[in-house]
Formats: C-alpha cells, structure tokens, sequence
C-alpha cells in the first residue's frame, strides 16, 4: 500500500476546535515539563551562581583560576559566563523562584520548539506529542540546574532552522532567512555552553552536504559550469563559514576553540557522562534511544531516502550517541527536529491500514480522512484537557517552588560546623561538594580555597587532577583512568602535601579517601563525622589556630547527624538550622533515580562518580 502524503489532509470536517488543539498543545508541554522537573540541586549549581555573581560585581572575568590553592595563576577558560551571568541575576533578583522558573521556561521554550516545528509542516497532533514527549524522557536524565540546557535549547533552535530552511516556499528551494538566523545564534550560544562546538559541526555538516547535494542534482541539466546555481552553493557554505566565525565572538577569541579542541582529544573515563550508553538499561533515556532508532527503521521502510543532509548528520549523532551517553538529548532533538513529516508518514499509513481492514471486516466504509477526534464532543474534551492541565500543575508546583539540598548527598551539616566554627584554609573537598564550598566560603565569608571542583580541565592541569583523582579512586582502582605522561606514579597520599592542605572534607562513602586519612592520622586529626561526610585537620595547623576545637575533636567526630532530610537551596548557615524531611518517598526515589546516570551517590567501593562542568 503507498502512503499518503508527508502533509496530512486537514478537512474541516470533524477538526477540532482551535481551543482544543490548544490546550491539548498545553498539556503535552506542561507533561514533558513534569517528565524534565527535579526538586534537588545540581553538585555545581553553587559555583554557576557564584561565579556569575563574580562578573556581575566587578564586571569583569576572570583570566585565571579563582577559589583555588592548587592552580593559582592558571588560565580560566569559562565556556560558560553568559550562562552563569542569567543564572546569577535570576537568583539575586527573584530568589528560588528564578532558578526554577527559568529552568522550566527553557524547558517549555525547548519543547515548544520542537511542537511548532511539527504542528507547522501539518504533522498530526497525536503524532507530534508522541515526539515531544519521546524527547522529554530522553532530556530527562541530564535536565540539571546547569547551563548545558541552555545548550539544548539553541540546539533545538538551530536545528528547526535547518529544518525550516528546506521546505521550499514559492520560488525559493532554500529558505535563507532561516540560515541567517543561525549566525547570532551562534554568537551567543559560543558564551554560553561548550556545546556549540556540536552545534558548529552538526551545521557545517548539514549545509556542506546540502550544497553537494545541489550541485548533484543540478550537474546533469547544466550544459556548462556557469549553469550550475554557484549562487545557493555559495551561499550555503557561506552560512556556515558565518557561523563559526560568529561564535569567535567570546572574551577569550580563538583561544576558547583552540582549548575545546584539545579537551577533546583527551579521554574522560572518570567522568560518568562521558561514558558509552548502556544500550540494555531499561532506563528512560535508553528507551527513547531505541525507540529512535525503531521508528526510523520504520521510515526507511515506508519511504523513500531523501534529504542526504538529514540522513547522514542522523547517522552521525547516532553513533555519538551510542559512544558518548551525554550526546543522547542532541539525537532525540536532531530526531524530533528533522523527521517528524516522515514519522507522520508512517502514523499515516499504519492508520490508514488499519481503517482498510475494519472496514473490511464490518463491511462498511470508513473515510480516512476524518481526524481522530471527530466523535468526541468540543466540550467534553476541552473538559478533560482542561483537569489534566490541573492536575499536572498540582504535580509540577511543589518541584518549581523550592529547591531542595539533600543532606543524603550534601554535607550540609558538616559545613555548617565548619562556619560556626569559622575553621578556614587551605581545603580539600570531594569533588562534587567542591563546588558548593566554593559557593559556602564566599557566602559564610570564610578565607578558604579548594584544591579541585568540577570546572576540571577547564582550569585545572592534569597533573593537578591526576593528584586528586589517585587520593578518590586510590592505588588499587580497577576502572580506566587517565592520566598525564608529566604526573608522577599513582598514589593516595599525595593530595595530603600537594600544596600544604590544611582541612579536608572527605566523604564516607569512599573508602579510599578514609583508608587514606586513617592511615595518616599521626599528621592529621578528624574532627568532625556524621553520617555522610568527616572533617580532618592537619595537626599542626590546628594546634597553632585551633586548640579549642582540635581539644574537641572526641566529641565531634561523633556527631548524631543522620543524612536523612532536606534544607532548601543555597544551605548556607542561615538556611540550614533546621532540616526538613523529605515531601514524600516520591522525592528520595527522584532523587536516587536521577541519580542513576550522572550523579549517583559515591560508592562504598573504590568507585566513585563524578560530574564536571
């Protein structure tokens, strides 16, 4: 049976009325937000915020490394000031409330997207909420509090526009306007997050296929060269030479390209994000990975290949995708962005299919044509939209109106002792509480460093992270590491010299690190321990500045803290007095859930997970 056409045939008889399609729209979108929602902080919320707070005030960036004992004076690559700026002004001038409204916006901005890209090319509206919501499970897992999903969002931006830019109005085969618009994107997507370096490639690919694409299809009609339409060629490759050029648009010029391009060759096997897609998880993402690759088996099989462009990039981000888990958000988007006419095309023709066969057992006729909800009342299904709506709102509201801290995850208490204490110096922090010391000491206005956070790469040497990392992951470590050829042998004490540290907070739940301190505690003390985290200080440095709480130490390294409740975000002195449990159970297993991929809690083993900027 031949499908019918990409464009479906709307007829006015049986079409909904405009204030269903709507809110059916508005209900998908507030859905996929529901899907994307979290309630807890991202380990490097406090540094975004921070730093943005940084430039706002001095208004300037920072050219090296600040908030660090290790790496003083080492060029700062920030790939993300624009980002943290918004971040920053969205905290200080509406509260909580401008975080995660400005997180559900994106996310409603992003999906929107996606919905009027399909809704404009006559895509059925079942059919496109199938796609968004596909993608929402897909975003899901890496939908943090950062800047990467601003990233998303341009994207998404720039592959409509692509997308858009092919579908031929009246005399134009190509759409230029559309291209252009790729150009300030680009701009400011390059000040943003690091993944314009994707957007970059995916573009440049996309128009340099497009423009061989022309000149192939243009090669036998022309009786000599000046024939060919030199003039779109041109144009294409000039968009996308425009739109690398754009993105040189940044404080620190070709130096930015020159670092990603050298981040990028090196290996990342500590970083979970980093890491192959594990292909038989059950895991939402996992999931949409394959229905990706199932529904387009499908349009292979129903229509025929056109768009080599589309096909080939597709392929690309695939493959990305499958070796790289981070990459799976930017193929359910190229997906959704690019391919919702021929998914259209198949829902077409299994409906179409299917209408043929009742109709053949019932022996009556069916018109194909009619839309699926031509029986059911206007009323009754703006009725039914209308309390869905409700009734996600209800769901949505209580993970938009605070952001939580989970002191399962945090060492909120193990701060606060810190603060009230006003113990301050040199300190190492486990990797994924870096980032909130950082935010604590400048909050809590204590004179304090780390020795590493998760801006990783981005201002830390390798040999800096190869000290760090051999104290986490300690000399027996069984996973794939890498390190720089300059970094001496492995091992786990030299983080406790490596620059004279003074404190270290340390989690319990790595072995290694505690293995490592007890190991040493002729030189160093613990003086502080609940549940989640242990406080250590040099005896020396204790003895000279703090006798009274070195003379303590029996007492407060046994400390009846339990890690169970939460405080909202920033968890700073004057907000982490009295911790609040948990909402329900539903809020520990959202958590441990999302958890899963990038920032589960860090193993009692020698393996531990981390997340980087």
């Amino acid at each position: 049976m031949q499908p019918s056409s990409s464009t479906p045939d709307v007829r006015t008889v049986g079409t909904p009325h405009a204030l269903v399609q709507w809110l059916f729209g508005l209900a998908i979108l507030s859905s996929c937000s529901l899907i994307m929602a979290m309630d807890f902080a991202d380990p490097d919320l406090w540094g975004h915020v921070q730093y943005g707070r940084e430039i706002l005030a001095t208004g300037t960036i920072p050219r090296t490394a600040t908030w660090t004992f290790t790496s003083v004076g080492t060029p700062w690559i920030n790939h993300e000031n624009l980002a943290e700026l918004a971040m920053a002004a969205a905290y200080d001038n509406i509260g909580i409330l401008g975080l995660t409204f400005g997180k559900l916006l994106i996310g409603w901005a992003l999906i929107g997207t996606l919905w009027w890209n399909a809704r404009s090319q006559g895509v059925h509206p079942f059919v496109t909420a199938l796609i968004c919501l596909t993608v929402a499970c897909m975003l899901k897992f890496h939908w943090h509090y950062r800047p990467q999903i601003i990233g998303y969002l341009m994207y998404a931006i720039m592959a409509v526009c692509l997308n858009q830019s092919m579908r031929p109005k009246e005399s134009q085969s190509i759409r230029f306007e559309w291209l252009l618009a790729l150009i300030p994107l680009a701009a400011v997507w390059a000040n943003t997050h690091g993944s314009f370096v994707a957007g970059i490639c995916v573009s440049a690919a996309f128009l340099g296929i497009q423009a061989i694409t022309v000149l192939a299809s243009n090669w036998r009609s022309a009786t000599n060269l000046r024939d060919l339409p030199w003039k779109t060629v041109f144009g294409l490759l000039g968009v996308a030479s425009s739109v690398w050029m754009a993105t040189l648009f940044n404080p620190y010029g070709m130096d930015l390209h020159l670092w990603l391009l050298n981040a990028l060759e090196v290996p990342r096997p500590e970083i979970e994000d980093w890491e192959a897609t594990p292909l038989l998880s059950a895991s939402p993402e996992v999931i949409g990975f394959w229905v990706v690759i199932t529904s387009m088996l499908f349009v292979v099989s129903n229509t025929s290949l056109k768009d080599w462009a589309k096909w080939i990039v597709l392929a690309l981000v695939i493959w990305q995708s499958a070796t790289h888990i981070r990459h799976l958000p930017l193929l359910a988007i190229t997906w959704a962005s690019w391919f919702s006419t021929d998914l259209n095309t198949v829902w077409e023709s299994f409906r179409d299919d299917v209408r043929q066969r009742l109709a053949t057992i019932k022996s009556q006729s069916i018109s194909p044509n009619v839309r699926w909800n031509s029986k059911l009342p206007t009323a009754l299904t703006s009725i039914f939209l209308s309390l869905w709506l409700v009734a996600v709102g209800c769901l949505l509201w209580p993970k938009i109106r605070t952001l939580n801290v989970p002191h399962s995850r945090y060492p909120v208490q193990a701060f606060r002792f810190l603060a009230e204490n006003r113990l301050e110096g040199r300190t190492v922090v486990t990797f994924n509480w870096a980032q909130y010391a950082i935010g604590f000491f400048a909050h809590e206005q204590l004179n304090s460093t780390v020795g590493i956070d998760g801006r990783f790469r981005t201002c830390y040497p390798q040999e800096v992270i190869d000290v760090y990392f051999d104290f986490f992951f300690g000399e027996n470590y069984e996973g794939k590491r890498y390190r720089s050829q300059n970094s001496e042998p492995i091992s786990k004490d030299r983080a406790l010299t490596f620059h004279d540290p003074e404190l270290f907070v340390i989690s319990r739940l790595q072995q290694p690190t505690l293995s490592t301190m007890n190991d040493h505690s002729e030189d160093w003390v613990r003086i502080y321990q609940d549940e989640l985290a242990e406080i250590w200080g040099r005896r020396d440095f204790l003895a000279s500045q703090y006798s009274d709480v070195m003379l303590a130490s029996s007492e407060n390294a046994n400390r009846p803290e339990t890690a169970n409740g939460v405080t909202p975000w920033p968890a700073f002195l004057d907000n982490s007095q009295n911790p609040t449990e948990p909402d329900s159970e539903q809020t520990a297993t959202a958590i441990l859930s999302n958890d899963n991929i990038r920032h589960r809690a860090m193993k009692s083993s020698n393996e531990i997970t981390m997340s980087t900027t």
